[in-house]
């Protein structure tokens, strides 16, 4: 049986990691990144070159770990649409950088203002949850709930990075929405 970390566990890892170690933040979301391309890769297989793949981002790092994966996916010739659901100046750090090399790279970042920017979203073969990691403290709330709400509502695969988005990484219990991941 693999050992599971809580929240604070992970949280403490991370920052010794990155300050005792000396392994920037950055690397530690192209980890996440590449774990998450190794699923989507079972998941897909060959065809990853044709899928399309809907990422949602926050604003933190698991944001960040989001924005890597987009960028991995548009590597591997998948289209990879982007849904910020924040205001872009709440992307800051090692979150942005990544955000930032995605867009330079020809990616596509559709802000998400309203719950009308996640009406009809396209279908996809691959959702990436990437709203909330295990930083995250009470139920989710505002567009991000909304956003939650909107993946929930497609009957399309979802892979959560880190921990689904509105579930207690401490209890394992929903706090409000919480993403249903595959």
């Amino acid at each position: 049986m693999r050992p599971i970390l809580l929240p604070a566990q992970m949280r403490e890892l991370d920052r010794r990691t990155i300050e005792d170690v000396g392994l920037p933040g950055i690397v530690l979301m192209e980890i996440a990144a590449r774990g998450v391309m190794l699923e989507i890769e079972q998941l897909l297989g060959d065809n990853i070159a044709e899928a399309n793949a809907l990422i949602f981002c926050g604003p933190g790092n698991n944001g960040g770990d989001g924005f890597a994966v987009a960028r991995r996916l548009l590597n591997a010739n998948c289209r990879a649409d982007v849904y910020l659901c924040c205001a872009l100046e709440k992307v800051t750090g090692d979150a942005l950088t990544n955000l930032n090399v995605f867009k330079k790279l020809g990616g596509q970042v559709t802000v998400v203002e309203s719950s009308e920017k996640l009406q009809n979203l396209p279908q996809a073969h691959i959702v990436i949850d990437a709203l909330l990691g295990t930083g995250a403290s009470g139920p989710a709330h505002g567009i991000i709930a909304d956003a939650i709400k909107a993946i929930n509502s497609g009957n399309m695969p979802v892979i959560a990075v880190d921990i689904p988005s509105g579930i207690n990484g401490a209890t394992g219990a929903a706090e409000g929405v919480a993403i249903r991941a595959d």
